[in-house]
């Protein structure tokens, strides 16, 4: 979901599964922050400033440190940093060493391991995450279904060859890549699915739209039945 004021755009994601590619992900969300951070005929001054921040349930980097802050250096100069108006954060909500860090980022990832609010701060994230549930015109704050679709195919492609691969046999890459597109065919359902859920749009407009991409109404009535009327 994306946050926006006069002087900065935040962008929060939620990542539960480690696909390899959050560095990558994150340069192509902050290159889309970047081109509404600056009007037309604007000073390069009066950029807003651009913050990525992914709140991972795995460790990414894989040692136990509870945030992980990118930055741009120089090469040979690490001690130069470039300032390009943009941060990125990858919090780790598996971190068990929270010792050393200021009182406020200890909140804050509590908050997003628990929903616990302690402070001035995760009560104002908190009441910020509440009002964008609950408004019907939120969804330019998230991912839009083509982009759902275009990645749930690219990791079932990248999955099926993978397993097929390892198998070191035609019959091995068959059989992931069909298992792999499987997946990928449920996870785009789930997540049309509950889109329609959360932001409470006509059912009608929902079966339209699976009608369209799945065709096959035994399957969507699964769907329907695993995922809607759960």
């Amino acid at each position: 979901m994306v946050f926006i004021d006069l002087d900065n755009i935040i962008n929060v994601e939620l990542q539960n599964e480690n696909h390899h590619d959050l560095e990558k992900r994150i340069a192509i969300y902050q290159a889309s922050l970047t081109q509404r951070a600056l009007l037309s005929g604007q000073s390069f001054n009066k950029r807003k400033q651009t913050l990525i921040a992914f709140l991972c349930d795995f460790d990414l980097y894989g040692r136990n440190r509870p945030v992980y802050k990118l930055k741009t250096t120089v090469e040979g100069q690490e001690d130069i940093l470039v300032d390009r108006g943009e941060t990125n954060v990858i919090f780790n909500l598996k971190a068990t060493d929270l010792a050393g860090l200021p009182a406020d980022y200890v909140a804050l990832v509590t908050y997003f391991n628990t929903g616990r609010v302690s402070d001035e701060f995760t009560a104002a994230v908190d009441q910020e995450f509440r009002r964008i549930k609950g408004n019907d015109t939120r969804k330019e704050h998230y991912m839009s279904i083509e982009s759902i679709l275009t990645m749930e195919k690219a990791y079932a492609r990248q999955e099926g060859w993978d397993e097929g691969h390892v198998e070191g046999k035609e019959e091995g890459r068959a059989e992931g890549r069909t298992e792999g597109r499987n997946e990928a065919r449920e996870e785009t359902a789930k997540a049309l699915i509950e889109d329609a859920r959360q932001n409470h749009r006509d059912v009608a407009d929902l079966l339209a739209t699976l009608k369209v991409i799945f065709k096959d109404q035994a399957y969507i009535d699964k769907m329907l039945a695993k995922y809607y009327y759960e």
